[in-house]
Order: structure tokens, then sequence, then C-alpha cells
């Protein structure tokens, strides 16, 4: 495991099985640390897991890309290894991958290993300067105009004086024949306009840093390079050509014959037919079309697409003749469809072929003679070979006409659209489209190109395709390497003639010469700048590009990188930046439609909102929003005088600087260039500093806005907030979330020329605080005057002024005002742009600064009380009360939050988790933050329960007083402190309920504490939910607690406490976490309303109670046996009073009879043994409307050795549904009634009789029962159970145990019985002595195949006719098996058996650790699922397959326990 980090945050990426994290973006920083913790589906096998990475242990450690090295996994404990991790130090920038590999058998080489999770991530770069990432201010500089070296300073100066603090040089390589900034024709070279190499460059780069504060950035252009570049003519290889690209050819024959037409128009060829060479009209496209149609169609290019028939029928004969005739005839299975025509790989007219095999398979059918067979194979071929021929012409014919009609279209953009060129006239250097391919033959007619270009080698290989884009393509495609991409033959490209594409192939070993020459090209800029841009990225090849910018920060480790990803997604996006490590991605703020649309670009691409929580150190890593470097214009952009106006320059360019984000420009937007400034014709140069400073307010006002942008950025003003106060208005705020200063900018845009009465109304703006100053506010005006176009400098508009004022205190300021909390405008013109700081009144400022404190140290603001004091002396029903108790619980009064719902919890446990998943997800547009910020209901409501309890008086301070801080913040603050406030008081309260809960094991996992988490969800003592009366000598000693059985159906009244739920709870939630007098409480309770030898099932107070269980008292005695062994000086518990209620089955309750445990104990057993049977009280509809007048009769007895019981009328054990449709015909007929000996009941009966056999007389002082006229001891009970158990439940030809025993029944005759069930699995960890254990593995075994759900276990087997995997109990449906929630226990997947299924697994297996990981696994799923619970806990069951179901208890006790249990089992389980 890496050092761990002090200074950055803890992030951490769960892998999972299948994980792949492509399309996503993780990014870091160096010093953070990423922890790699294991996903639900993985948990358990880390051991078998091998985590790699490459990026490198040290911040001086070299970097390879395929130099993996192997990260550990720890965690606290051996087998409660659920929150295993592995840490990786972050320490240096880049792009870095990491693969989770599970090894293959025979070896570990990476080869041989599967991969589980794969993924990637970046770090972020350290800027010289300590320039923070979102404080880059960028001027991009047309490298060509800056001419000779020695004059470069003075003309960069002028960034300099505007506030930037990067320069973006465009490529200063020597440029081709065009002279277009992005046509180089050497990459090595400097432009030898600069009369400098590259030592001197660099010198001056240099100098712009030291002496300037510039850095300096320059493009990368990997896509294409010039087409007079030299040692692309030697290298004819490093080009997509016609030799080593041969599907081309036909797309070349087609460019020639658009550059013939052309000729042709320009010659004047057509003027005959109306077509001169002037071509302004569509009438001129329309004849000009007819024209190139017919060129085309006497190419007859589909030639190239087909077969020739005659050549492959005669071969197909021969074929046959040979020896290839099938034997087992014709093939009719075999779709025509499939016998395709192939391409011929060197394209050639009719080159195409078909499979022979295939096409002797489908056409060959054997007759008596041979050459007849053959003959009508041939025939048969003939006519497929026609009709594929034929349909290949016809997807080739709309190719053809989609190439004509680009032609078109291009020439129309080019002559005839008013918004395009209007060339006028078709001339060679004006031509009507631009060629594709690089032709340097002109002398060749189209009429020879086939035979002297297409048939030589050594001239096709000079035809070389151009490079350009093609709109809404796939950037992940590569168009020119696809054979079936089309985009050359049918002109889908919109291209740049004077560059020709580059071909790398898959790697370096495919074109050496490219990669090596690319390479020293990145290495040689990487040197010099200290920021690259990826020229035309969402084009370059992703591992051409990765390779070559893993190069350059071998050379530059820190390189900012960034580049133009138009991808038009997100997620492809956020893979070329995580594959190539992108620092940010430019965004053109020109892009904007309208005031609205420009400040959502401010909005997304900035920081978090205002008034954001404050993010813990350690959370999950979340894919992030990509940074943007925001453009008010780019080189690319046309000027947005033309675009916009020349009003909208000043408040657009604020509106961008104000995001939290780095900003740019383009050098001539702030002197007022009225046109675009070309990168391939413009000729002249930038003006110096001394020329731009002739018009001192241009550069003013844009200083004053990079002024601010930096200012913003380096004092951590992060969060911002975007308001569209009117049409054209827009006002951003930045906040600073330490000092809780704010900067708001109000800018007017004019995105149309505003007219002389352009005063519109501006409404005031809210404003929290108070106005320290007006940083400045400018304003533009404009004299018409005619643009002088300057013959040797880019000049701008003239007659144009921006008055600047700075520092002004607020009475002074000619645009706004301030009054009434709200601030008002004077006047604020089209073009005005007013920035002002707001601060915080006095209390709130040290309000603040006390919440802070408090937050940081946990201490409360006045008294300095700490968390953990205010926390210590908390009990575990004290935790319960804060933390959990749901509505009923509660008597109502659940917090209701608007738009969102309850909170499930009346205490802290919901909202603290809400709280820090809004956090997370940085949600301040979460229904809650909404409440809050409108009021103070929900923090009046925490601290009102809090204050009300009485118990937690130190901890009722501490909230009481950090409330009386916050409520002098202002209101949009509040969720961001109370909000923080709540997950730190969570959060002590869950260390002390860890510390209450499970004292021996601090290093417990989270899935092991959020289970024993059960033991306060579930246990509490809601007025109207009493338990029976303890005896007067334990009242006033013992607690008066009682368990929910689920929520929220079984929360409180006459449903919360069920004898059956409570003791399959018991042991988990009250022993297992030592709650030793809460458990005697309950038992003792429980004890008191024995009835008929029975716990009661309903337990009403014991008053109401109602006995119609079987099982319930066993449950209750084997608690009884669980805590004389578990509890410290357990068997005392033995002799504890119980009040009994009815020391007789008919008495009406009493108050003062007071018997001993141990006799209660002892009445019960005795009472099985002697026989069980009576009729229900109150016995009719008004008991139970749904059950038979014959159910209400109970039953229970012994059929030696065995438990019996119940009636075919009622469901003594827990699968206790009875049917309740009149329209189903199932009202009164239980489910699954279950009677005779339940093989749960057995297992209970042995572990009980078994405990007492080894239990001294002096504890329990009974030495058995009473059956059949004689006294059978413990021992011999328990020995007659084991010796009997497996023959009369085992089921040999089933391989699994009875689910019931019938006395006096043929097995043959109950197929009900021998249902595969779980229940088993109670007696195999009750009773483990009954079993074998090679019965006991096998039948586990089956059990996990055929009952084994997601996350519960099946009550059926699905292979059962009586199987139904849903429970709906509103079902009114016809149905009998369903109806009414029929199919309760015939198939949906319950949990709380699942529990013991893990206990048996683990007791059973051989050696111990075989089943660990299954019994990890299994876990770690309902780890997953409690976490995705509103009520953090797992339900009560789920339909088929782990479907939700929403008719069952979403929180349910049992499942708690049972899972905690197991889980206890696996941590203590010796190996």
């Amino acid at each position: 495991m890496d050092t761990n980090s002090d200074a950055g945050e803890v992030l951490e990426l769960p892998l999972s099985d299948g994980l792949n994290t492509e399309g996503a973006l993780h990014r870091l920083r160096a010093g953070d640390l990423l922890r790699f913790t294991l996903h639900h589906s993985l948990v358990g096998q880390h051991s078998n897991l091998l985590l790699e990475t490459n990026h490198p242990p040290a911040a001086d450690a070299a970097f390879s890309r395929s130099a993996w090295r192997r990260l550990g996994f720890t965690s606290a404990h051996p087998l409660d290894c659920f929150d295993a991790c592995a840490d990786l130090l972050i320490c240096q920038a880049g792009c870095f991958d990491f693969r989770l590999l599970r090894p293959a058998v025979g070896g570990e080489e990476a080869a041989t290993q599967a991969a589980v999770a794969v993924g990637s991530f970046v770090v972020e770069p350290q800027l010289p300067l300590s320039v923070p990432l979102e404080g880059l201010k960028v001027q991009t500089y047309l490298a060509k105009s800056l001419g000779p070296l020695s004059g470069w300073l003075p003309r960069l100066s002028v960034a300099a004086a505007c506030g930037y603090n990067m320069i973006h040089f465009t490529p200063l390589q020597e440029l081709g024949y065009s002279h277009s900034a992005y046509s180089l024709r050497d990459q090595l070279k400097p432009n030898p306009a600069f009369a400098a190499d590259w030592p001197q460059i660099s010198a001056l780069i240099e100098r712009l840093q030291t002496e300037l504060g510039l850095l300096s950035m320059a493009d990368l252009v990997f896509n294409h390079t010039a087409n007079d570049s030299p040692w692309i003519a030697e290298h004819p290889e490093c080009a997509y050509n016609l030799v080593n690209t041969p599907h081309l050819r036909p797309a070349y024959l087609v460019d020639r014959a658009i550059v013939h037409w052309s000729e042709c128009i320009a010659r004047g060829d057509y003027k005959a037919d109306g077509l001169g060479d002037k071509v302004s009209t569509e009438e001129h496209l329309e004849k000009a079309k007819q024209k190139l149609r017919a060129i085309l169609e006497g190419l007859n290019i589909s030639d190239f697409y087909l077969c020739h028939v005659d050549n492959l029928v005669a071969e197909f004969s021969a074929y046959l003749v040979s020896g290839h005739c099938p034997t087992t005839g014709q093939l009719e299975s075999l779709a025509p469809e499939l016998l395709l025509l192939q391409p011929d790989p060197a394209y050639r007219r009719h080159g195409c072929r078909v499979r022979m095999d295939l096409a002797a398979k489908y056409h060959y059918l054997p007759v008596r003679h041979l050459p007849a067979s053959v003959d009508r194979a041939a025939a048969s071929l003939r006519q497929h070979l026609d009709y594929l021929n034929a349909e290949r012409a016809k997807e080739i014919a709309v190719h053809i006409s989609a190439a004509v009609d680009n032609a078109i279209a291009g020439a129309r953009y080019r002559f005839v659209n008013p918004d395009g060129e209007l060339l006028g006239r078709v001339t060679a250097d004006t031509p009507m489209v631009w060629n594709y391919f690089l032709h340097q033959w002109p002398d060749i007619p189209l009429s020879s190109c086939e035979r002297q270009v297409l048939d030589s080698p050594d001239r096709a290989v000079r035809v070389m395709a151009h490079n350009g884009w093609v709109m809404n393509d796939d950037p992940m495609r590569n168009f020119a390497e696809q054979p079936d991409c089309n985009i050359f033959l049918r002109r889908e490209l919109i291209v740049w003639g004077d560059s020709v594409k580059l071909r790398y192939g898959r790697g370096p070993d495919d074109c050496p010469y490219l990669w090596q020459r690319m390479a020293e090209y990145t290495e040689s800029t990487a040197r010099v700048f200290h920021a690259v841009r990826l020229d035309n990225c969402h084009s370059t090849p992703l591992h051409v590009a990765q390779h070559m910018l893993d190069r350059a920060r071998a050379v530059r480790p820190d390189l900012y990188v960034t580049g133009e990803l138009f991808t038009g997604s997100e997620r492809l996006d956020n893979i070329f930046i995580s594959r190539l490590g992108i620092s940010s991605c430019i965004r053109e703020a020109l892009s904007a439609w309208s005031p609205f649309e420009l400040g959502r670009q401010v909005y997304k691409y900035g920081g978090p909102p205002v008034g954001d929580l404050q993010r813990e150190r350690s959370h999950p890593i979340c894919s992030a929003v990509s940074r943007a470097l925001l453009f008010d214009a780019t080189h690319d952009n046309p000027s947005p005088v033309e675009a916009r106006s020349a009003h909208n320059l000043l408040p657009a360019s604020a509106l961008v600087a104000m995001a939290a984000c780095a900003t740019g420009s383009n050098r001539g937007y702030d002197e007022l260039v009225p046109h675009h400034i070309h990168v391939v014709q413009e000729t002249r140069l930038y003006q110096t500093v001394q020329q731009v400073e002739k018009e001192p307010a241009v550069t003013k006002g844009k200083h004053l806005l990079n002024e601010l942008h930096a200012h913003l950025a380096a004092e951590g003003f992060e969060e911002q907030f975007v308001d569209q106060v009117t049409d054209s208005v827009v006002a951003v705020t930045r906040h600073n979330p330490a000092s809780h200063q704010s900067v708001i900018l109000i800018a007017h845009t004019a995105f149309s020329a505003p007219t002389a009465d352009s005063r519109p109304h501006v409404p005031s703006l809210p404003i929290s605080g108070s106005i320290g100053e007006v940083i400045f506010e400018l304003t533009f005006s404009q004299t018409p005057a005619k643009f002088v176009r300057d013959p040797s400098v880019i000049n701008g508009l003239t007659g144009c002024s921006i008055e600047a004022r700075e520092r002004l205190p607020l009475e002074k300021s000619q645009l706004v005002a301030f009054g009434d909390g709200r601030l008002h405008f004077k006047h604020l013109p089209p073009g005005a742009v007013v920035a002002i700081r707001v601060l915080l009144d006095k209390p709130s400022e040290l309000a603040c600064l006390a919440l802070k404190k408090s937050l940081l140290s946990c201490k409360s603001p006045e008294s300095g009380v700490s968390l953990e004091d205010a926390v210590s002396g908390l009990n575990a029903h004290h935790l319960s009360y804060l933390l959990f108790r749901c509505a009923a619980e509660e008597g109502g009064g659940i917090y209701n939050v608007p738009s969102f719902g309850d909170l499930v919890y009346c205490g802290l446990h919901r909202l603290g988790r809400l709280m820090r998943e809004v956090n997370l997800r940085k949600d301040l547009g979460h229904p809650v933050c909404g409440n809050l910020r409108q009021g103070d209901w929900l923090p009046n409501y925490v601290l009102g329960r809090i204050e009300r309890c009485g118990f937690a008086p130190k901890l009722a301070a501490w909230l009481s007083e950090y409330l009386k801080a916050m409520r002098q913040v202002p209101r949009y603050l509040i969720p961001s402190y109370f909000g923080s406030a709540v997950i730190r008081i969570h959060d002590a309260l869950l260390a002390r309920a860890r510390s209450v809960l499970l004292p021996a094991c601090p290093a417990a996992s989270r899935l092991l504490f959020c289970l024993s988490l059960g033991s306060l969800q579930f246990v509490g003592d809601p007025p109207d939910s009493a338990l029976p009366p303890l005896a007067p000598a334990l009242a006033d000693q013992l607690p008066r607690l009682s368990i929910a059985a689920g929520f929220p159906h079984f929360a409180a009244g006459l449903f919360r406490n069920w004898g059956r739920d409570t003791f399959i709870s018991l042991r988990g939630l009250l022993l297992l976490t030592g709650r030793w007098d809460d458990a005697r409480s309950v038992l003792l309770a429980y004890a008191g309303a024995l009835r008929h030898g029975l716990i009661p099932n309903l337990c009403g107070g014991g008053v109401g109670a109602r006995y119609n269980c079987r099982d319930a008292v066993w449950y209750w005695l084997h608690c009884v046996c669980e805590f004389v062994a578990m509890a410290p000086s357990g068997a005392s518990v033995l002799a504890d009073p119980v009040l009994r209620l009815f020391p007789t089955d008919d008495a009406q309750p009493v108050f003062d009879c007071v018997q001993p445990l141990h006799q209660v104990m002892q009445e019960a057993l005795q009472r099985h043994a002697d026989g069980i049977d009576f009729v229900e009280r109150n016995a009719g509809p008004q008991l139970d409307s749904h059950m038979r007048p014959e159910g209400f009769r109970v039953t229970a007895g012994l059929s030696w050795p065995f438990v019996v019981g119940g009636s075919r009328w009622n469901c003594g054990t827990w699968m206790d549904k009875m049917g309740g449709s009149e329209r189903a015909g199932n009202r009164g007929v239980p489910a699954t009634p279950r009677h005779g000996c339940a093989v749960e009941l057995t297992g209970l009966c042995a572990a009980v009789v078994d405990r007492l056999a080894k239990l001294p007389r002096s504890a329990y002082p009974y030495e058995g029962v009473k059956h059949g006229g004689r006294l059978v001891s413990w021992a011999d009970w328990a020995a007659d159970l084991a010796k009997q158990f497996e023959p009369r439940f085992w089921l040999l030809e089933s391989g699994h145990y009875r689910d019931r025993w019938l006395p006096d029944v043929d097995p043959a005759d109950d197929p009900e019985g021998r249902q595969l069930r779980p229940n088993f699995l109670v007696a195999m960890v009750t009773a483990p002595f009954l079993f074998s254990a090679e019965r006991a593995r096998a039948a586990l075994e089956l059990t996990e195949r055929r009952l084994l759900g997601p996350l519960g276990m099946r009550t059926l087997d699905p292979a059962d006719p009586a199987y139904r995997g849903r429970y709906d109990n509103s079902d009114d449906s016809g149905d009998f098996s369903v109806a009414g929630g029929f199919s309760y226990h015939n198939g949906p997947e319950w949990l709380w058996p699942v529990g013991y299924y893990l206990r048996a697994r683990l007791a059973f297996s051989e050696p111990p650790s075989d089943q660990v990981g299954h019994v990890q696994a299994v876990l770690a799923r309902c780890q997953a699922a409690m976490e995705a619970s509103d009520w953090h806990s797992l339900p009560e069951l789920t339909n088929r397959d782990g479907e939700p179901c929403p008719h069952s208890c979403q929180a349910q006790a049992w499942s708690m326990a049972t899972m905690f249990e197991a889980a206890c089992d696996l941590r203590n389980l010796k190996l």
C-alpha cells in the first residue's frame, strides 16, 4: 500500500466485476490518495485478484505506459474484509491506467489473466508561476503574423498589457505553400520568416515568463502535413495512398472526374449548354450537376465493387470437378444472403469474389451424373452472382449520387450562397470544389488516369488522400482506414486541400519513420513550451496522441494539454480526456446563440454552486465535468463584431472572465478587429504594444477583466451562480466559501447593435450583505466611422472607446445604487459591465467564522464542548432515539421535506445519509436544500427532538449554540452549514454506536457495523407497544424495551411485538451486541405471557396475546439457552423472577403470581410432553376474519421424540399465510400449513434439550420431562432425536432434508413434506449434531443452486409446481395460488433464512475456509442492499430473482439479525 497522504483528498473508487470506466472522467491532483475498494460483486476475492497500475511509485520515477506495478489489498481482519482496499498515492501528472486481474489457471502472466475491471484516471498538472488551472488567461497569436523574432517582444507585450498570463502560439514550424498556419511543411524546422532557430525562440519564451509573467502554449498538429513536405515525398508510406489504402482507388477516380468537371467549366466547355465560368445561380448549379452526373456515369465506378461472373462460374465448375463436391447434398439452411461478394483486396474492376466452399454447399445438388450436377450448380451460382452484382451496383449508385449532391453543395457555398465565399468565376485557383487527393500529374487527362496512375504502382503510391473533417462523424473511427466508410467516395469530407492525411497504422512498427519524426516534433515542442494545444484533437487517432503525449511528458512532466473536442458527446469527450490526460477542453462562447445560452455556458464550465456543502476529505470519486478553456472568441471564429456587434465584445468577454475555469481570447478581439483574422489568407503583422496603447481604454478594459479573473481564481472564489436578469442582462456571482465574500458582475449584452433609444428597464437584484466597493464599471461607446484596413498591420475599429472607472465607493457609481437589500441600476446601457464586491455584515462574518471553527474542531461555538464528549455517555437506547425511530414509533411527527417526502426516521440517520449524498453530488438543487434556504423548520425539528429527550443535554447544547450562530448567516449558506453540522453529529453518533455495539471489535468492517445497527433500529420502547410487565423485583432494574418486527408495517401497537420474530432476532440484535439487560428484559417479559405451554404469536402486552403459533416458544427457549451460554453469569437468568399473567390456561390475567424462569421453561417443555390442545379464545371472525372455524383449534405435542402439532387448517410456523380471497376460493385455506413435525422445530427442540442436559442441576433443577409414564432425561431425548432425525428427514433420492414429517402417514403420500424449502437450515445451525457432515454439505450445495437468490432465499424450489415467485397482497385475481398474497411463502425470497444458510455453510465446510469466499460474497450483497435503502436496512423479502417487493416491510428485524449472526460467525471462524 502506498504511503498515505496528509494533504490531498482520499478518493474511493469501487472496483466491480466488469467495470470499465471508459466514458467517465476521474480527475485527481498530486498529493491525493486514490483508494481502490471492492464492489460487493468482488468482496472476498481480493486475495485472488491482482490490482495493477502504470502510475509511477514516485514523482521522479520514469513513466512507461506498459510498466505495470502491483498494489496490495489490505484489510483490518482476514475474514471480516469487506473494507479491503488498496491505496495509491498520486505523485505525477498525466493520464494513467489500472486493471484488476484474475489469474488464469497455470500462470500469472498478463497474457494469461482475465481482466475483471479496467479504468483510467487523469492527474492534473501544476503550472509554473503558481498559476491555478482555473486562473489561466490565454491569448492566441497567429505565429506567422509576428514577423521576425526580433520584433516579437513588442507585439507579445500586448498580452501582458491586457492582463493575460499565457500566450497560445499557432504552429511556429515551417509552413507549406498555402501559408496556412496549420499546414506544416517541416515539423522540425522553425518558420524561416522568423529568422531564428529553436534555441533563440526558446530563449524568448523564457524571457516572456521571467520578464512579463507569460507562460506559453504551442500547437501540436498530428493529423496532416503540407502537400509540399519534402519528407512525405520521400516516405509516401506515411500517407494514405492508393497502394497501402487500395479501397480509395474508386474515390480517386471520382475525384479526378470532379477536377475534370471543374476545369471544363473554367474553360467554358459548357457555354453552349448555358453554363459558363461564372457560377452564381441555382440554375447554373443544376446544369453543372447534370454534367457531373454524366461524367461519373461514364466511369462505371460500380465495376470496382462487382465480380466477373463468367470467371467465377468457370472457377466454380473447376472447383467441383476437382473433387470438392459436398457429399451431404444442398445445404438448405444456408441463407443466400450469407454468400456475399468479398471485396478484391486490390480493388480492381470486377475483382470481387465469393467463397467457393459456401457456394458449393449452397448451389450443389448431386444427381446421377457428375457433369449434370456441376452444370446445374454453375447455372445456379451464375444467377446468384448476377443478383449480387445488381444489388451492389444499386448500392454504389446511391453513393455516387451522394457524391454529386455533396459536390454541388460545396460549390453552392463557394459560388452561390449569400453567406458563403461568393467567388464569382471558376478558375484553376478557385475550382468548383477542392480535390480530395494530391495528384501530381496535371497533364494526365481523366481518360488516362486509370491506366497511367491507378495501374502504375510508382504513381499510385504518390496519390495521397487529403485531410479534413466529417460533420457528425464518429470521432473514434478513422474515416480513411475503414473500407466500408465511403467518406471519400461519397464526398462527405470537408477537405483541407493543402494537407495530406497522415497514416500511423496501429503502432510504431506500422510506420516507423512517421512515429519517430512526430515524436521528435512533440518532444522538441514540450521542451520549449509549458502547454500544448492538440489541433483537431477529436480527429486524432487516440493511440497516436497518447503515445506522443507520453513522450512529451517525459520531457515536461507537468505539461498542460488542451484541445479541440467537438465530439458532441460528453462520454466521448471523457474518453479522449482520460486517455490523453487533457487538462481542459476548448469551448467557444461565440457558439452561444443568446445571452441565456452564454450564461448557461459560464455556469456549466464553472465551479460548484454558491453555498456548496463542505466536502469531506475522504469520499467516493465521482465522474467529473471536464475542465474548460472558455474563449470569448477563438482564431477559428468569425470576428464577434461581424457575428454580434461591437457593443457585445466587452460584456461577452466580461461574462467569460467570470467563469470559474481557464479563459482565452484571440488577438484582435481586444483591438476590435471587425473581420476574421484568417489563418490562411492573413499576411499582415500584429500591432506592437506601443501602437495598441494609442487606444489605452481598450487594453485597460480587458486588463481589468483579466485581473479580476486572476484574483477570483487565486483567492478561492470557486463557487458561482448565474442569474438571467433580463433577456439581455446576465449577472454572475463568484463566491469565496472561506471568507464568504462575493463578487457580482452584471453585463448588458448586445447580440445585435443597439439603437439610439436602447434603455431597457433592468430590475433590481437582491443582495445578501453589504457592498464593499464597486470594483469597476465599464461602458462602451462608438462613433460611426468607416473601417479602413491597414495594409501592413492588423488594425481594429476607430471611433470606439471604453470608459473604465475602478475602485469606486458605491456613492460614486454612475451605474448602480444600493438600498433595502437590493442593487438598483441607475443606468446600464448595452455594452456596459459593472462588478461589485459584496461583504457579509459583521454579525454574519463573525458567525461564519465561529461555525467554520466549530466544524473544524467539532466543538460548540460558545462553550467549546466537543461532539465526542457530547455523545460519550449515550447508551444503545439513547442512540436508537437519536438515530432512528420511525413515524409510528414516534407517534407521528416525522419530518416531511416538500417535493421529496418523509425522512423515514425521526432521528438523524436518514437525514445524515441524505446530507452526505447531497454533498457528494453537489446537489444544492435538492429539495432538502431548498427547504433549508426557505426556513429553519428542519433545524428546529432536529434540535427540538434532542432537547425533548432529556438524556443528551450536552448534544442539545452543542447544536443549540451552533444553530444560534447559524441563524446569523445569509439563507443561501444555511444548507452548507446545517448539512455539514448534521454530518458531523451523525458521524459522532455512529462512532459512539460502534463503541457501544462492538466494543471488542473497534476495527470491524463497515458491513459488520451496519448490520449491528439493527440493534438500534428495531429495539425501542414506543408507548403503545409495551410487553407484559416484569416481576416487581426487576421492574426498576431492567429497561422496558421491545423488538419491532419490521418497518413500516410492524413498528408500533398490536403488530409490533411478534413472539416468533422477536426470538429469531434476539440473538443477533441483543446478545451479539452485548445488550444483556435488554435481552434479559425481553426474555422475562415474554415468559410472563406463557399460556398453554406456548409463547404468544402476537403479544398484545400479554393481556391481548394470541397463541396460534407453535414455533415461538421453541425460539424463546433457544434464546434463553443462548443467553445462558453467552452472557456473563448467564445461568443466573434461570432464577430470575417472572410475573405470570396466566398461571393456568383458563385464568384471567393476574399480576401477583411470580415464578422463576426455569419453572416457566419447564412448564412449556412438560406441556409439550403432555400434549397441547385448545381452541383460541374469542374464536371467530372477530379474531380472524379469514380463518375457518377448525383453524382456531391449536394442537402441539410429541410424537416421540419429535415435536408435532397443527392441522391442515392453520399455520403454526413462520410460513403462516392464510388465504383471504373469496373470488379465488382460498379464503380460510392456509397456504403453507406445515402441520406435523416441522424440521426447524425439531432442530430447536434438539438444541434446547441438549443444552439443558449439559446445565448443572443447580442452575436448571429438572432432569427431564415425563412422557409415556416415565421420566425421559434431557440427554436421552437429545440422543433419540439425533438417532432418528436423518432416517425420518433425509431424502436420499432428492439429496435434501424434508420440510416436515407427518406421523402415521406414508412419506410417499406427503408431497408437501418432500418439498425443498429452507427451513432445515435453522435445524442445521441450532443442532448440527443431528446432521451427517456429508449429507449436510450436499443439501447446502443444492440449496445454493435452487433456493439462493440475489439477496434472499426462495421459500420454495422453483421446480416445484406450487412455486410462485411474486408476492402481491393486493392481488384480487381469481388465481387461487396468488390471490390475496397467497404466494407469500411459496417462492418469494426471504432474507432471514439466508443468515442461517451462511452459518450452516461455515459450520459444515471442510476445510473451514472452503466457503469463506461464498459467505463473504453473499454478505457483500446485503451491504449493497443496505446502502441503497432509504431505511439503511434489509427488507423482509424480495420477489423473484431479487426484484423489490413493494408489499413487504422495507426494513425487517430478523433479516438484519440473522445476517449479523452470519457476519459474526465469519469473523470468528477458526481457520
